[in-house]
Formats: C-alpha cells, sequence, structure tokens
C-alpha cells in the first residue's frame, strides 16, 4: 500500500515538474501566435456630441472580426472586454450616410491586429425626434378562479418617447406588464416600461422619460349579471309601453363587491312612440365598482299600445 502511495506521488511530482520545464521553456521561447476574435461589437464615438445637434448614429452594422498577432503567452489571454472596437462620429455635422474607419485600441505590449473584417463600417445619422404617447398596461401570469383584474392603472397617462426618426416612428405602444400570478389583494407595482411595435417587438433604440412607473392593481369577482332596463320620457300622448324586454338579458361584469347582481341600463323614448319599436340602451354602471366586460350593445324592445 505504501509502494503504491509513492508511486502515486512521484507520479504527480513529475508531472509538476513537466509542465513548470513546459512553461519556462515557452516563457523562454514565447513565439508569436496568431489569434482569431469573431464579432466583435463597435462602438460608435461621438453621440454626445451628435445629440447637442439633434442627430444620432446608428449602426449598419455591428460587429466586425479580428485576427490578432503576437507573443503567444499574451495572445492567448486577451479577452473581448479588453479591446475597445470603435468608429469616431463626432465629427459629422449633417444627416445622410457615412462610411467610418474601424479603430481598435487596447491591444497589450507587442500585439498588433493582422486583420480586420470590414475595416470600414457605415453609420446612418439621424435626426433626434420626440413624441408623446398614452401608457398602457398588459399582465402576466393568472388569478385563482374566484377573482378578476377589476383595473389596471398606471401612475401616468402619457410619457416622451426619443430616439431616431425611423426608429421612433416604429413605435406602435409602451407599455408597463403587472405581474399578477401571485396577487392576492389590492396592491401597487412598480415596472418598467418598453416601447413595442405593431407586431410586438420590443424597440431598443429609443429612451422613455419615465423608465419605471406604479400599477395599481385592483381585484374584482367575475359573474353574470341580469340587464334591468329603466324608461326616460313617455311615448306620445295617448300611448303607454306595456312590455319591455332587454336582448341580451345577460351580460357578463367585474364587480368590486359581491352583492352586485344587476346591471343597469336606460332607453329614451322620444315621445313619438306609437307603436312596438326596439331602442338601443345606454349602461348606467358606477365604473368604479362594476366593469361590463366586452360591453355588448343592449337593445330595449318594447311594445307600446293605446291607452
Amino acid at each position: 500500500m505504501k509502494k503504491k502511495k509513492n508511486k502515486i506521488l512521484y507520479f504527480v511530482f513529475a508531472l509538476v515538474i513537466a509542465i513548470l520545464l513546459w512553461m519556462i521553456a515557452l516563457n523562454e521561447e514565447n513565439p508569436v501566435a496568431t489569434r482569431n476574435m469573431l464579432n466583435m461589437p463597435v462602438n460608435i464615438y461621438g453621440q454626445q456630441i451628435l445629440a447637442s445637434q439633434d442627430l444620432v448614429a446608428l449602426n449598419k452594422q455591428n460587429t466586425v472580426n479580428l485576427k490578432l498577432k503576437g507573443p503567444v503567452l499574451t495572445v492567448s489571454t486577451i479577452t473581448p472586454k479588453d479591446l475597445n472596437v470603435h468608429a469616431d462620429a463626432s465629427a459629422i455635422v449633417r444627416t445622410g450616410e457615412y462610411v467610418l474607419p474601424v479603430v481598435i485600441s487596447g491591444l497589450p505590449y507587442g500585439v498588433e491586429v493582422a486583420e480586420i473584417g470590414p475595416t470600414n463600417i457605415t453609420v446612418e445619422i439621424e435626426k433626434l425626434t420626440e413624441i408623446e404617447m398614452p401608457v398602457t398596461v398588459g399582465s402576466l401570469g393568472s388569478l385563482p378562479n374566484d377573482l378578476s383584474v377589476f383595473s389596471l392603472t398606471p401612475s401616468v397617462s402619457n410619457v416622451r418617447i426619443k430616439g431616431p426618426e425611423s426608429v421612433v416612428k416604429t413605435v406602435a405602444k409602451v407599455e408597463a406588464t403587472a405581474e399578477i400570478g401571485e396577487v392576492t389583494h389590492d396592491t401597487t407595482q412598480s415596472q418598467s416600461l418598453i416601447a413595442y411595435t405593431k407586431e410586438g417587438t420590443k424597440v431598443t433604440d429609443v429612451t422613455i422619460d419615465e423608465a419605471n412607473i406604479d400599477v395599481e392593481i385592483l381585484l374584482g369577482h367575475k359573474k353574470t349579471a341580469q340587464v334591468a332596463l329603466t324608461i326616460q320620457g313617455k311615448p306620445a300622448d295617448g300611448y303607454a309601453v306595456t312590455a319591455i324586454e332587454a336582448e341580451p338579458k345577460t351580460v357578463e361584469i367585474i364587480t368590486r363587491t359581491q352583492e352586485v347582481n344587476n346591471v343597469s341600463a336606460v332607453v329614451s323614448l322620444s315621445g313619438n312612440e306609437t307603436a312596438d319599436t326596439t331602442l338601443i340602451a345606454a349602461y348606467n354602471v358606477d365604473e368604479a365598482m362594476i366593469k361590463v366586460i366586452n360591453a355588448p350593445v343592449i337593445r330595449a324592445v318594447l311594445k307600446i299600445a293605446p291607452i
């Protein structure tokens, strides 16, 4: 057993010595080697200067490929974060398309760029524009069966969006998303505002003057309610309403209190009715307490007869 342990120790010792000798030899010779660094992001310098002129640079090509050359022990330790790949747009003073040289800085001593592709990038200089848009609120998750979302109310109703003119034009909505999966009572959440295209793609090259907003989440109960019609006015002289019926008779609602069972709607008579007729009724609900889901049109079917 002791001999076996000694053999293992001798083997480990020999391996360590071999590695040290290899590193010493490599350090003494340190041959020249090349290394490819692909898809390096290109930063655009001068954006603040452009912004002072209400301009902005859009990079049409975001990355370049590099081949570095230098001592193997140095080249092998370089990371993408060590290098600064950029193009300078600070001297541009008007809109249009420009071709700018790609500059590499941050190279360690003894390392050079053997190849770069492409050597130039194309940038589009656009006007900075600003628009005002309403804030919408969406939801993520689901509530227990006995609860429903009564309302999602943002703390601000409108925000201003700023960015390149062509990008701002693609913004169809600005939305905060309330996370309701674990909500069991009325609450308020702080959520980020995000700009989206009409296809639902996130728009990243814009700024929103309110990065985060509060969303008030009010809960309620979903149920089926009877439509209760009320008549306002009278038919023509000598006539009376003998019967009235609502179509549809019920609607789906979300209510803040379980006690609500009816939804009121008002039908107005002109004073000229002399025969059976169907009129459109107007909802008459306390919107702070009742929300009618996909509020259908309420038709009041009236029977009118002479007195």
